[in-house]
């Protein structure tokens, strides 16, 4: 019982992101797209691995297109593309909650950690691409273990 006690409030930050992804899922699937970046995403994707239709090259950074990739293989393009996104939009609470947790109780971090995930403003975000999401997912993800560097260093 007191292993649960010390985990519970990872499991409700991941119960809590699971609602939020699935709440996100079926509001992105009811539009066809996401926005022009959705397409700009799947057409790098292409470039990337052998195909351009365009014959300009990449226009965009290529990061997003293996992911992209192996979402769309398993998923159809569309959906792969829109589940790629919400996930990328929820992911987010799991680095925001490890760097709250150092400033305040994790009780208190997985609340706000919620509240960011759902926060209105941050909402938005999704209609104008993801690429931005993971990157900001990376940054505090490398911000949290720089500080853990910081705090005990060693190799």
């Amino acid at each position: 019982m007191k292993r649960f006690s010390r985990h519970a409030p990872v499991i409700v930050l991941i119960a809590s992101l699971a609602v939020a992804f699935v709440l996100r899922y079926i509001i992105v699937m009811q539009h066809l797209d996401m926005g022009p970046d959705m397409a700009n995403y799947l057409l790098t994707m292409q470039q990337v691995f052998g195909h351009d239709p365009t014959g300009m090259g990449l226009l965009r950074p290529p990061l997003i297109a293996l992911p992209l990739k192996l979402f769309t293989l398993v998923f159809g393009t569309l959906t792969g593309a829109k589940i790629l996104g919400v996930l990328a939009s929820v992911v987010i609470g799991i680095p925001f909650y490890l760097l709250a947790k150092r400033i305040c109780s994790p009780w208190i971090a997985v609340a706000v950690s919620i509240m960011f995930v759902f926060f209105p403003s941050y909402s938005n975000i999704l209609s104008w691409g993801y690429l931005t999401l993971i990157a900001i997912f990376l940054l505090l993800f490398t911000l949290h273990f720089l500080l853990q560097v910081f705090d005990k260093p060693g190799k």
